[in-house]
């Protein structure tokens, strides 16, 4: 099963950089008999199992569908994994997405702002939340060759 873990960017005491490829569930959920990224990750850090707050998520902060591949930050302890939960949670973390498109594009460029998130409306919506805590979204969308 190690032979299948996924390549590693960066790995120091505290937290793993791997490179997720397509294809390869994160987690285990009812009905999901395959092999996963959570299983890889116990057969190569048996210690890692303890890491988290979820026994099927072990180390895991965030995750990435099943189909897209990139980078993930897995947490090997406890007080690692609560730091980068707290920046996942406070947007301190910058995410790139890229994604091919095939099709008719009618844009070169253009930009989302809050409306992208559902639970961005629901806080719109909400009278009583008009100041969220929640740093703004921003997706933007350049296209690089036609």
């Amino acid at each position: 099963m190690i032979e299948n873990f996924p390549e590693i960017i960066f790995e120091d005491e505290n937290y793993i950089v791997i490179n997720k490829p397509a294809g390869l569930i994160v987690h285990g959920a009812p009905g999901i008999n395959d092999v996963t990224l959570a299983d890889l990750l116990i057969a190569k850090y048996p210690d890692i199992a303890e890491v988290g707050e979820d026994k099927l998520r072990p180390g895991i902060v965030h995750r990435l569908d099943k189909d897209v591949s990139g980078l993930m930050v897995i947490a090997k302890n406890n007080e690692t994994f609560n730091h980068l939960k707290s920046q996942f949670k406070e947007r301190d973390v910058n995410k790139t997405y890229l994604a091919l498109v095939h099709g008719k594009i009618e844009k070169d460029y253009d930009e989302w702002g809050e409306t992208f998130c559902k639970e961005c409306k629901k806080e719109a919506k909400n009278k009583e939340n008009k100041r969220s805590k929640r740093k703004p979204i921003l997706l933007k969308a350049l296209m690089i060759r036609r």
